[in-house]
């Protein structure tokens, strides 16, 4: 093929990858850093013309700011990326701006843009779509994301390390094949990342795993992070995944349609609030869990609405689970929740002998398999159930489990005497 300037923004129209060859030439390239240099040097904004322009590998100084219009001022991908790189900045801003990866699918451990070290980082009603890697990588940034369209890359939208004081919200987030938006940091410690506001759907898990893809919204070791009105739909694994973050906050999310566990807190986390989320559709609703094995402790889980929980094949490794409405093991309240319609239990408390000290209080359980599940195996700890409101349960209102074994009868009938760890006061059955 004979590559033109006709032939280039004929592949790109109808959303074709660029070959080698249409890769640009050294003095276009030294032309977009020129201009960018000169306006940022007047400080003023480098105004991206409208139609498609051609860039890659451009390096950003600091206080750069590209502007475009909204839907006209396209910057297409040629090359594998990333398109954009900026590092050790006080400040940069994208604003307006289509950017365009060209449905190439290298770069995987990249972003379509990729900033380190930018301390006040501004993103603001841009298109980011279409890279074989992450749409934006941001390593030790804050800053902005906002108004941002992400959609069909390879990773994920976002992957943010070791971030200072960034919010991400606002944004659309479709048809991404690893992840949503990734809140990461190389060690445990405080992050304070606050995630608001974004609409997230479609998310795959191509990469497999067991749990490390297919998650709307991926914490790994992020401490002090805010969760809070995302809208998420059709998503492999969790809509919010939070592997040893301390102190997070989750509430006031809208969910449907997840492939196994809506809401998570897994691993070496040391408090989580879990409160005011609606869950319409999961493999399990609400899982609290690795207290025995990694110290997953303290957490508050009240005021959601988990509904329609079924049982079904894991999508890792293929197991018949789930159908659990809400399942916590160590240090936990869980009060004021509705669960409807989960086909094994609605609350499982405890795991064997991974149990202590949780309260389940004024919850309200309907329809579902059993209603309440109390681990009783040997070195089991403490559970309170009081005030519970359980009605038409298929087997037991509420029953002692042994591992998968049922070791009692139903103990809203006999109450739990032969159970001295077991607390039960004020349930209401029928």
């Amino acid at each position: 093929m004979t590559m033109n300037r006709r032939t280039v923004l004929g592949l790109i129209s109808a959303g074709m990858m660029l070959p080698a060859q249409a890769v640009l030439a050294r003095d276009e390239t030294t032309r977009i850093e020129s201009e960018i240099a000169e306006a940022t040097r007047r400080k003023r904004p480098w105004i991206v013309p409208a139609g498609v322009t051609l860039a890659g590998n451009i390096r950003l100084p600091d206080g750069a700011h590209l502007l475009g219009k909204s839907g006209h001022s396209r910057l297409t991908l040629v090359g594998n990326g990333p398109m954009f790189i900026a590092e050790r900045a006080a400040r940069i801003t994208f604003e307006g701006v289509t950017f365009d990866g060209g449905a190439n699918p290298a770069g995987r451990d990249t972003g379509l843009l990729q900033c380190r070290g930018v301390i006040d980082l501004r993103i603001q009603g841009c298109t980011i779509g279409r890279y074989g890697g992450n749409g934006l990588s941001v390593d030790r940034c804050g800053g902005r994301i906002t108004g941002t369209r992400f959609h069909d890359h390879g990773r994920a939208a976002v992957f943010a390390l070791d971030s200072k004081g960034l919010t991400i919200d606002n944004n659309t987030v479709e048809r991404c094949g690893e992840n949503g938006l990734m809140v990461w940091r190389s060690d445990k410690g405080e992050d304070g990342t606050i995630l608001r506001g974004n609409r997230i759907q479609d998310i795959r898990a191509k990469a497999g795993g067991s749990g490390e893809y297919g998650n709307a919204i991926g914490l790994f070791r992020a401490g002090g992070v805010i969760v809070e009105a995302n809208i998420i739909r059709r998503v492999a694994y969790s809509a919010v995944r939070n592997n040893s973050g301390s102190n997070v906050t989750v509430a006031n999310n809208n969910i449907a349609a997840c492939g196994e566990v809506a809401l998570y807190a897994e691993f070496a986390f040391d408090g989580t609030v879990i409160s005011s989320n609606m869950v319409d559709g999961a493999w399990n609703g609400i899982e609290v869990t690795n207290f025995a094995d990694h110290g997953g402790r303290i957490a508050a889980v009240s005021g959601n609405v988990i509904r329609n929980i079924r049982r079904g094949k894991h999508p890792w490794n293929g197991e018949l689970g789930g159908g659990k409405g809400i399942f916590v093991e160590g240090d936990a309240a869980i009060s004021g929740n509705v669960i409807e319609l989960a086909e094994q239990t609605g609350l499982q408390l405890g795991w064997g002998p991974s149990l202590r000290d949780v309260t389940a209080s004024g919850n309200t359980i309907r329809n579902c398999g059993n209603g309440i599940e109390i681990s009783v195996a040997p070195d089991a700890g403490h559970a309170t159930v009081i005030g519970n409101r359980i009605a038409g349960s298929r087997h037991h209102a509420i029953v002692g489990k042994q591992w998968h074994k049922t070791a009692t009868g139903d103990l809203a009938v006999t109450g739990a005497k032969d159970w001295a760890k077991i607390m039960l006061s004020g349930n209401v059955v029928g």
